[in-house]
C-alpha cells in the first residue's frame, strides 16, 4: 500500500466568513493531494487519461471534526 502525505497552508480564499475553511474545498484538497500522490509514484495523470485509462472517484464521504482556519497547515495523508 501507497503511503502518502500532502501539507496544505489555508489561505484566506478558502475561509467562510468565521475564518473557518468552507465545507467543499476539503474536497479540493482531497483532489490535489490525489495528484501529488500520483505524480510521487511517477504518474502523470494527464498521460494517463491520454492512453485511455480514467481514474473517478466512485465513493466518498468526509467527516468534520473540528474546522481548519486561516493561515493554518494541515496534512491530508494516505495510509
Amino acid at each position: 500500500m501507497i503511503k502518502y502525505d500532502h501539507l496544505i497552508k489555508i489561505y484566506y480564499k478558502d475561509v467562510d466568513q468565521m475564518g473557518i475553511v468552507y465545507y467543499s474545498r476539503y474536497y479540493e484538497y482531497f483532489e490535489e493531494a490525489r495528484t501529488e500522490l500520483l505524480a510521487s509514484i511517477g504518474l502523470d495523470v494527464t498521460k494517463v487519461e491520454k492512453s485511455g485509462i480514467r481514474l473517478p472517484v466512485i465513493s466518498s464521504h468526509c467527516d468534520y471534526k473540528t474546522g481548519a482556519k486561516f493561515e493554518q497547515n494541515i496534512l491530508v495523508s494516505f495510509l
